[in-house]
């Protein structure tokens, strides 16, 4: 889908953002979006850097004993898009955001990261939504 397209692309402009040290234009410029043709893409992007450490607090808060900083990039990357997608794109269905972020873990990563970063999200969407287990 053109969403999946987006959410994959976002993936890999976050590896440029962070682990290039790229400012944002510089990451549009590699990943040919500088003219904001993708609307969702840029969307993700920018929101995601915008909120990046209330993000990457929701994920601490929900990591129980794993150290936000030990995930690997895919997963870690993953997990903060789909949150920012929880937080603040609510018109996306939480069950469409958890399925998007595993089906994208598994075609960069593996079987044993999906299932990791599931748990994760579950926990996430558990937190937000007020379930406590």
């Amino acid at each position: 889908s053109k969403r999946r397209e987006s959410r994959e692309k976002t993936l890999l402009a976050l590896f440029q953002y962070h682990l290039g040290k790229n400012d944002l234009e510089t990451t549009y410029l590699y990943m040919n979006e500088l003219e904001k043709k993708d609307t969702f893409f840029h969307i993700l992007i920018e929101g995601i850097i915008t909120h990046q450490s209330e993000i990457d607090e929701v994920i601490k808060e929900n990591a129980e004993k794993w150290s936000p900083e030990r995930f690997g990039n895919v997963e870690k990357n993953v997990i903060r898009m789909a949150v920012y997608e929880l937080l603040y794109q609510k018109e996306t269905p939480a069950k469409v955001v958890l399925n998007e972020a595993i089906e994208i873990v598994k075609k960069y990563s593996d079987e044993k990261s999906a299932k990791f970063v599931n748990s994760i999200l579950q926990k996430i969407v558990n937190s937000i939504s007020g379930v406590v287990e």
